[in-house]
């Protein structure tokens, strides 16, 4: 089931639709925190958003859950050198 709400959030975000996209993600989470991807590609829509603090902690999770996870920690890094 969060993998389910997972692909509609990266659906939506790749139409645009970013307030869609988080709603979904965040439903995915609610149903497994442990889920990573959910982790980064709420992330990943929060940074775009301008949303940086909020997008950090997600990335930080990811990397707790899985530490060789290199789009997080690489999206972690372009984060904090801006």
């Amino acid at each position: 089931m969060a993998d389910a709400h997972g692909n509609l959030g990266a659906l939506c975000a790749m139409e645009g639709r970013a307030d869609e996209a988080v709603r979904e993600y965040k439903i995915a989470l609610q149903i497994n925190p442990n889920f990573v991807g959910g982790h980064v590609n709420i992330a990943v829509t929060l940074a775009q958003q301008g949303k940086k603090d909020e997008a950090a902690m997600h990335f930080r999770k990811a990397l707790e859950l899985d530490p060789s996870n290199a789009q997080a920690r690489t999206e972690l890094e372009k984060l904090d050198r801006k």
